[in-house]
C-alpha cells in the first residue's frame, strides 16, 4: 500500500479537533480505509501499519467534515494543515 490513503475513525469515532486526532493517531488508534478502488477498502490501519508501508493518510473526521493529511516522510511524518470540507 502506497500513495495517498483516506481513513476514518474506527467504530463510529468521531474527533472534533485535529489535536484529537493526532492524539488518537500517535497512540496507535485503528482507523478504516475508505477507499473503493483499494483492495484495502474497508480494513484497519493505525500509525505502525502506514509507516510500514510508507503511506500517506487522509484522516477524515468531524462527521466527516474536516481533513488531515499526514505525510510520510523517510524518518518522519509531517502534518499538514486542515481544510474544512463543509463549505
Amino acid at each position: 500500500m502506497t500513495g495517498l490513503t483516506t481513513v476514518v475513525p474506527f467504530m463510529g469515532r468521531d474527533y472534533k479537533s485535529k489535536n484529537e486526532v493526532l492524539q488518537a493517531w500517535s497512540d496507535g488508534h485503528d482507523f478504516i480505509i475508505t477507499d473503493h478502488f483499494s483492495r484495502w477498502d474497508g480494513k484497519p490501519i493505525n500509525k505502525e501499519d502506514a509507516d510500514n508501508s510508507a503511506t500517506d493518510v487522509r484522516i477524515r473526521y468531524s462527521k466527516l467534515t474536516k481533513v488531515l493529511v499526514i505525510k510520510h516522510e523517510t524518518k518522519t511524518k509531517k502534518e499538514e494543515e486542515t481544510t474544512d470540507r463543509s463549505t
